[in-house]
């Protein structure tokens, strides 16, 4: 049973309706890995996605040095993750492994990216968006030579004052704007909930460096202060959207 965020609400400090473009010079992507995970658009490290078996899009980084939590109590699988400060937990699919900290991802990712010459740089890359605002990464073991991925960004103090303004049209335009920039084709946007609370889901395809096409499938969603950003990249649609509905339907602020 999902829960709304009690805190959130017009009583929040008033923050201006045009948010958006802000979270999107974080939002969609930059390079970690095979094909998937959360993303950011615009980020400096890499103006374009990439999706090959060497590099895919993946859960990228930006301001805050400030390490994430690990996952702690009963959250200590490498498929569930939980921040104590947000108050989100979330289940990522069989198949997927979790890493929240640097040490994490030199401990845990090998394992299921296997022994590819690439592995090592997208262990690096996660490591170094996991000291950043990026507050997981979880790989899926490769398929056909391409591993899925998933990322949740943490922008810390974004939140609008009004958790529906991540809905509106102003912020539709800007994150085309920004994902077509980056290559993104067949942008969709669809009004959703995490957790009970608004949400913009946004679906898209890439293609990469390589020649192949990822998919991805992006949620934003805002917590009591912080704007949160799931995304889901895979080598094929239907991929995404299955882990996609099981980390959504996992998801709970509590």
């Amino acid at each position: 049973m999902t829960r709304r965020i009690p805190s959130l609400g017009t009583e929040r400090a008033a923050r201006p309706a045009a948010f958006a473009g802000g979270l999107l010079a974080l939002a969609l992507a930059a390079g970690c890995g095979s094909s998937g995970g959360g993303s950011v658009l615009g980020s400096p490290a890499s103006p374009t996605p990439s999706a090959s078996s060497t590099d895919f899009p993946g859960p990228s980084s930006s301001v805050s040095d400030s390490p994430t939590p690990s996952p702690t109590g009963t959250f200590n699988s490498l498929r569930d993750f939980r921040d104590a400060a947000s108050g989100i937990s979330l289940t990522v699919p069989i198949g997927y492994v979790i890493a929240t900290t640097p040490a994490e991802a030199a401990a845990r990712f090998p394992a299921v990216l296997g022994n590819g010459s690439d592995v090592a740089g997208k262990i690096s890359d996660a490591q170094a968006r996991l000291r950043k605002t990026t507050a997981m990464i979880a790989f899926h073991a490769p398929i056909s030579g391409l591993s899925d991925n998933i990322g949740l960004l943490k922008i810390a103090g974004a939140a609008p004052s009004d958790p529906a303004q991540i809905q509106s049209l102003s912020f539709q335009s800007q994150a085309r704007t920004s994902l077509t920039g980056v290559g993104a084709k067949g942008i969709q946007f669809t009004d959703t909930k995490l957790g009970g609370v608004p949400a913009e889901q946004v679906n898209y395809s890439i293609a990469s460096t390589g020649g192949s096409t990822v998919f991805g499938e992006q949620f934003y969603v805002s917590g009591a202060s912080d704007v949160f950003i799931l995304t889901v990249t895979a080598g094929t649609s239907d991929r995404a959207s299955s882990a996609a509905d099981d980390i959504t339907s996992s998801w709970t602020f509590s």
